[in-house]
């Protein structure tokens, strides 16, 4: 009886799986499928047919994906960078016993609006940064001014990969902050009074203790943020749209372009699955180099 039961209950988790399986395992099922035909929205009446590696080869024979792959490096490895120095020294701050002791500090308002930008979407980040850095009516760029007269950053060949890059740092920081102050809250205070007894400095315990202990939570924090900044879109697309000609097209706009705007949805899909691969071989050699057990 107990058994029947038991056996009763999965009836109650079948719609849960079919849903997933809707939205999430028949797309990847399909986009892989896809990517190995001829599918081009344009002609509607010719065949589909398996054309086995041929979509891969175009892409990885195309010098425009290279490009994108070159601006996609530059913005992940530009933004990380920041987020990584600034997100780590405001999460220190965070757990800076003066801090701890201040109580506007320390009240969850301010951490509240530290976190702000990692909170918001992506397309609202687009329409905020477009309209404040408007070379008319924009009010950052009408601060901007002062320092650097009136740009039009993102029409710009010079400003607009670096504007990029502010952008990503601005909205990704507060989400280094929050894994690293979590991660530093898990380091036992132990160390830290020895080496006080020891006379360390404040570097010599960030070097020697502080770095060290949070090396696996840098690691997680390092692959999570390449992972998405990898496949950036959103603010981009609403930005800039991959311009000024393709200076800011990354990856995700170059499949999209070609998905959706050249209609070669096989090859776009190829596109996808070789973004998917560069992720993955990131994750291995953050995994395989940077978390090594002394």
């Amino acid at each position: 009886m107990l058994e029947k039961i038991k056996k009763s209950k999965m009836i109650y988790i079948i719609p849960a799986f079919l849903l997933l399986g809707l939205v999430l395992v028949f797309p990847i099922i399909y986009s892989i499928n896809i990517s190995f035909k001829n599918y081009v929205m344009t002609l509607p009446f010719r065949e589909v047919v398996y054309v086995g590696l041929d979509n891969y080869i175009d892409v990885l024979t195309d010098p425009r994906f290279y490009n994108s792959l070159k601006v996609t490096l530059i913005i992940t490895f530009g933004s990380l960078t920041l987020q990584l120095i600034f997100g780590l020294s405001l999460a220190i701050a965070l757990n800076n016993k003066l801090m701890e002791e201040n109580k506007l500090l320390k009240s969850q308002t301010i951490r509240g609006v530290l976190f702000i930008p990692s909170m918001l979407m992506g397309v609202i980040i687009g329409l905020m940064w477009q309209l404040g850095l408007n070379p008319t009516y924009g009010i950052f760029n009408e601060w901007l001014s002062y320092l650097f007269g009136t740009q039009s950053y993102f029409s710009s060949s010079t400003l607009a990969i670096p504007t990029i890059v502010f952008i990503e740092f601005w909205r990704g920081t507060p989400m280094v902050m929050l894994i690293l102050a979590a991660g530093l809250k898990g380091i036992p205070m132990t160390p830290y009074e020895a080496a006080d007894v020891d006379g360390a400095t404040s570097w010599q315990k960030f070097v020697y203790i502080t770095l060290p202990l949070l090396k696996p939570v840098l690691v997680i924090t390092i692959i999570l943020r390449t992972m998405d900044v990898l496949r950036i879109f959103d603010f981009i697309f609403i930005t800039t749209s991959g311009g000024p000609g393709n200076l800011t097209e990354v990856l995700s706009i170059y499949a999209y372009n070609t998905s959706f705007v050249s209609m070669r949805i096989s090859q776009g899909a190829a596109i996808s699955w070789v973004i998917t691969l560069i992720i993955l071989i990131f994750s291995f050699i953050y995994f395989k180099y940077l978390y090594k057990r002394e």
